[in-house]
């Protein structure tokens, strides 16, 4: 025991190492990505508002443009004017021309000079008509074209419009990318805030792993003390068997009398109670023994446990990492359309609701064409509400938070998942292994874990389990509401409740660590994806045939399905009349509450 000590310790210090290195990556990666956003913010900013600033430039003179050929048109339209007086006074010339012509004709020989001057007169007024034609036409084409440049640019204002429009969408898109890119860096600081409490978690696990080896060095010496004590009881029983002798030699021989014989009897009585004291401490050792095994386990337990936190915490890191470089790579200054927010339920820590359901939202990605971003709610409530207000798109929901969401905000459901091939699940209410408890009637007087208010499988279900072997929540010494499954399992197993409610594939990972199920409930309607109301029909059809398409008959399908729950086989069609039992059971828990 003494040798498997020193080479957990070994271990430990191993983990504590490697610990403190991740801590480190972990804090080199958020420096990086806080200058990241600050040279993006600065840069992008920058490119931005150098892009309005030109396209303002443009604007500007593209009207000035389209004034100054306005003014054109307005001048061009004056001297259509003006050459209509002057046609009319050519007319006039051509009609005093031949008034002239007719009165030197009448005039006769002394009319011949005039008629002269007449003539003269008359091709001067035809000259000017005909030039007047000329530029009637020349006008007429000037016009025209006035009129075609008019047109395109007022067309080129309203591109150059349209330009300042998206150069604003662009500005506003690229705001947006550095909000999830802060978002990103914050998360770097807290994941290396999470690594450096894990490096001291580690620390602490370190310095009990050195107290347990203190332990199983007392323990050797107990059972060192043992072995004397042993040798002592060996010694007396010798010394007692001397005297069994000396005592039939004392007999045998009536002279020494009944005071010898006296004497050596109130000697066995007090070998006896040596005996008796030596076999007392070597009970003490066997005791302080069994607590010292007993921390042990508990320690491991708990070294497990933080290892899994430590695991889960790097993998939501890489997911994170992931989804900050597709965010960067994929921007788009066109402004396609916005991405879809997946919301879901928190069953178990954000970070494992994370990991849980990117693979589900990679796959939606790729069959619908646009980004799906995972928005893992804090509370139960809260998945609710933000369906409710529009922050989520569709989500992952409990049984009795959509009915919830149907009755407050007239969420949808059009989809169940298949678990083992059914439509249905089933809630568990769960003991401590060696728990006194046998029936669920025993729990008056108990103290009781659920996970969420709001929870169908951990707390609707298993308070309707109870209320049916009469026991009220009153009756409970305590109630606990944990939020998580796991921590409800947890708390069962530490001894820090008597009991709790919880999803049954949940407590079947906890039977190894000494939980066991007392009772299972009836079937329970699955958990289920809704939608908002108000969402698009095209979008919800696509996102319902993109779902349905999930077989688990090909591999990467599976794999998906497996992420979110490993005895997931799909999703079928679901309505609201589905969940009818769960709104009665909810109806039963108003009508106790009232």
């Amino acid at each position: 025991l003494s040798g498997s000590v020193e080479s957990a310790a070994a271990a430990v210090a191993q983990i504590n190492a490697s610990v403190k290195e991740v801590e480190g990556m972990a804090k080199g990666s958020a420096e990086l990505s806080e200058q990241s956003t600050s040279e993006i913010s600065e840069q992008g900013s920058r490119a931005v508002q150098k892009t309005l600033d030109g396209m303002h430039r443009i604007r500007e003179s593209v009207e000035e443009t389209e004034r100054l050929v306005q003014v054109l048109d307005e001048r061009s339209a004056e001297i259509g004017e003006v050459l209509e007086v002057i046609d009319e006074v050519a007319e006039q010339t051509n009609l005093l021309a031949l008034n002239a012509a007719i009165i030197a004709a009448q005039a006769g020989e002394h009319g011949k000079g005039f008629a002269v001057v007449a003539d003269e007169i008359k091709a001067l007024a035809e000259r000017t008509a005909s030039s007047i034609e000329q530029i009637e036409r020349a006008i007429t084409s000037v016009q025209d074209e006035t009129k075609n440049v008019s047109h395109a640019m007022h067309r080129s204002v309203q591109e150059v419009q349209q330009g300042v429009a998206a150069s604003q969408e662009t500005r506003r898109v690229l705001e947006r990318i550095l909000a999830r890119s802060r978002d990103a860096s914050d998360m770097s600081w807290k994941i290396q805030k999470a690594a450096g409490e894990q490096a001291r978690a580690m620390e602490a696990v370190s310095e009990d792993a050195q107290n347990v080896n203190a332990m199983v060095h007392q323990i050797a010496a107990a059972v060192e003390e043992q072995d004397k004590g042993g040798a002592v009881i060996r010694e007396m029983v010798e010394r007692l068997q001397s005297f069994a002798q000396a005592l039939k030699r004392s007999m045998a021989e009536e002279a020494k009398g009944s005071r010898a014989i006296a004497t050596e009897i109130e000697n066995v009585f007090a070998k006896i109670r040596e005996i008796h004291r030596s076999l007392q401490e070597q009970r003490k050792g066997s005791e302080q023994i069994a607590r010292s095994i007993e921390r042990i386990r508990v320690i491991t337990e708990e070294n497990l446990k933080h290892t899994d936190d430590l695991h889960t915490a790097v993998g939501s890191f890489a997911v994170h990492n992931e989804e900050l470089q597709k965010e960067v790579g994929g921007f788009d200054f066109n402004g396609k359309d916005r991405a879809l927010v997946f919301g879901v339920v928190p069953l178990e820590s954000e970070v494992k609701m994370q990991v849980k359901f990117t693979p589900l939202a990679h796959y939606l990605e790729s069959r619908l064409n646009r980004s799906v971003r995972i928005r893992v709610a804090k509370d139960f409530e809260t998945a609710v509400l933000e369906l409710g207000a529009g922050k989520t798109d569709f989500a992952y929901l409990t049984p009795s938070t959509f009915v919830e969401a149907r009755q407050r905000f007239g969420a949808e459901v059009i989809l169940k998942a298949i678990r083992n091939h059914s439509p249905f699940y089933r809630s568990v209410i769960a003991v401590k292994e060696g728990s006194p408890i046998r029936s669920l009637s025993q729990f008056r007087g108990k103290r009781f874990a659920f996970g969420d208010r709001k929870s169908t499988s951990s707390f609707l279900v298993p308070r309707a389990m109870l209320g049916r072997a009469g026991v009220r929540l009153a009756d409970l010494s305590e109630a606990r509401f944990l939020g998580h499954h796991d921590d409800v399992a947890w708390a069962i197993v530490n001894g820090d409740v008597d009991g709790g409610g919880l999803l049954e594939p949940v407590a079947a990972r906890f039977v190894s660590k000494g939980l066991k199920i007392l009772e299972v409930s009836e079937e329970i309607p699955e958990f289920n994806i809704c939608v908002r109301g108000d969402l698009d029909p095209a979008d919800r059809e696509e996102l319902t045939q993109a779902l349905l398409a999930l077989n688990e008959e090909n591999a990467e399908d599976r794999a998906v399905l497996k992420a979110i729950e490993y005895d997931y086989n799909g999703f079928m069609p679901a309505t609201a009349a589905d969940y009818s039992v769960i709104q009665e059971m909810l109806d039963l828990q108003e009508k106790e509450v009232a």
